[in-house]
């Protein structure tokens, strides 16, 4: 029989079942692989966390229990404790950290202090992932924006979440851990806008104020409000030592009037703390000062001011029904602390620290916070005082709540908490 010398090859169709399925392995497997690389990345940014708050940590037993300057806080340490090296460089990013362009950020809170002076060092942030160029005093705000040092932590946007959505971060006690975007709590939370920081204005009015959160500023839409300085004794918010905090007065007129806006937060798990004062006569309507509402009515909260000049707020669920609340103020004009928590199955609101009030959870809202105006409904805008809000993108625990009220209570001197707190 004669032998043709020929051999069967695969067929196209074979060969692109083949080349399918290795690309299906490929998407499969190079993700997994990335991951991992990473995590070796990560374990690496680990140790040298570690090794740099060994540093620290001598340092501050060598003078006085006393942190490093802001200033030199990575030269102090190269020189005095031989911290140079591999040490400075997170293997994740493009460029190659040293003791003189660092990878990592230093804590400015803790610039200069007392060791005695932290009060929760296993939740006070001591370095971490990040970076921050120094700014020098912004004059154009008022009061003046202070400058601010390289290579320290300031705000929110310091941090890099570079390690799988993540960010390493060593504490003041010296323990290290990789934290989630949100497992980044308070003090660096999603916003935080007050009146006696880096406010802009246009003659007397509120532009924008410098937002030590997440985003760079709570800007005003369409009209701010008035900016009322600490020299108004009859506007500004008081002390107890017969001293004065500067605040932002809202001037609603009917559907209209001033207006602040935020940035969009998950309104599912989330806080928010505004020291407000209310209109020193009842409103005609019932007036909306915080709002993540929708448009269309189907998720989001909002508190407002009602015709007793108690407090009135919503929660609004995904088929455009609401339930609603009443509680009761320390009196019409005063100034006071409004605290509300939102979690998977509750929206709570306290006033001063108790007097605890409980709905069900909002549907999921994507619009921001907004201060000031209605954003649907029958709300008008609000015509009282607000001298700070704080928002944050999770439901903090009880003993964090009060722990951020503390900061706002000892302030604003004038506003008292209640007895029990709640």
């Amino acid at each position: 029989m004669a032998y043709s010398g020929w051999k069967r090859g695969f067929t196209l169709i074979e060969l692109l079942v083949v080349i399918a399925i290795i690309a299906i392995l490929a998407a499969i497997l190079f993700p997994v692989f990335a991951k991992a690389r990473e995590k070796a990345r990560q374990t690496t940014c680990l140790n040298n966390q570690r090794q740099i708050t060994a540093s620290i940590l001598m340092f501050v037993q060598d003078h006085d229990e006393t942190f490093p300057a802001v200033s030199s806080w990575n030269q102090d340490l190269a020189r005095d404790y031989n911290a140079t090296g591999k040490i400075w460089d997170c293997p994740t990013t493009s460029m190659k950290g040293s003791e003189a362009v660092p990878d990592y950020v230093f804590s400015s809170a803790l610039g200069g202090i007392a060791l005695g002076d932290v009060t929760s060092p296993d939740t006070q942030p001591l370095i971490s992932d990040g970076t921050h160029a120094a700014t020098l005093q912004d004059s154009s705000t008022t009061p003046p924006l202070p400058a601010t040092s390289n290579y320290c932590l300031y705000t929110r946007r310091d941090l890099d979440f570079r390690h799988n959505k993540g960010v390493v971060m060593a504490f003041a006690d010296g323990h290290v851990e990789t934290v989630s975007s949100s497992g980044v709590k308070f003090p660096y939370p999603i916003s935080w806008a007050k009146a006696d920081y880096g406010v802009t204005l246009s003659g007397s009015t509120v532009t924008k104020l410098a937002d030590i959160g997440a985003q760079d500023v709570t800007q005003a839409d369409g009209t701010g409000p008035t900016y009322v300085p600490a020299t108004d004794t009859v506007n500004a918010i008081p002390l107890i030592n017969n001293t004065y905090k500067p605040c932002m007065k809202f001037n609603g007129s009917g559907t209209a009037g001033s207006k602040l806006v935020g940035p969009v937060i998950n309104s599912t798990t989330s806080a928010y703390f505004i020291v407000v004062r209310t209109p020193t006569t009842n409103p005609s309507a019932a007036q909306d000062f915080l709002s993540t509402r929708q448009a269309d009515s189907k998720g989001g909260i909002e508190l407002c001011v009602n015709t007793s000049g108690n407090i009135l707020y919503y929660v609004f669920k995904s088929d455009g029904t609401n339930t609603n609340a009443n509680m009761s103020v320390p009196g019409a004009g005063k100034w006071f602390l409004l605290s509300c928590v939102v979690d998977s199955s509750s929206t709570t609101v306290y006033i001063n620290g108790g007097n605890k009030n409980q709905l069900g959870p909002p549907a999921p809202s994507i619009v921001p916070v907004t201060l000031g105006v209605k954003t649907g409904g029958g709300a008008a805008g609000f015509t009282g005082w607000v001298a700070e809000v704080i928002a944050l993108d999770y439901a903090p625990s009880t003993g964090e709540r009060q722990a951020i009220e503390d900061i706002l209570f000892n302030k604003y001197t004038n506003i008292v908490p209640v007895s029990p707190r709640q």
